[in-house]
């Protein structure tokens, strides 16, 4: 679970905003791990109060400048400040420069 250094949870778009920029490695199957960038922390539209409500839903977007594209699945995430946390990334495009994909997770 990603945690700031204040111990809090990570998982709200206002947590993560301080990370853009920020390297964050997804750790594949083998072991290995792809670099990815925190390119973009997107609010989504805020939801009404209800019991056991958590958070407004939100996305990242990462790019992955690795010249490999992973399929659509959960990955674990691993940030040096924030700790690991398994996310669903699907990739929702590729950027101008060849080899670099972008990947998105919604938080709801």
């Amino acid at each position: 679970r990603l945690v700031t250094k204040a111990g809090d949870s990570a998982r709200r778009a206002e947590h993560l905003g301080d990370f853009l920029g920020h390297r964050f490695d997804l750790v594949l199957p083998d072991g290995s791990s792809l670099a990815l960038l925190l390119e973009t922390v997107r609010g989504g539209r805020p939801t009404p109060a209800y019991p056991g409500k958590r958070r407004d839903p939100f996305s990242l977007l990462f790019d992955g400048h690795t010249g490999v594209c992973c399929p659509q699945g959960t990955y674990t995430l691993r940030h040096p400040d924030l700790g690991q946390a398994e996310m669903t990334l699907v990739p929702v495009g590729a950027k101008p420069t060849p080899g670099r994909f972008i990947y998105q997770a919604v938080f709801n």
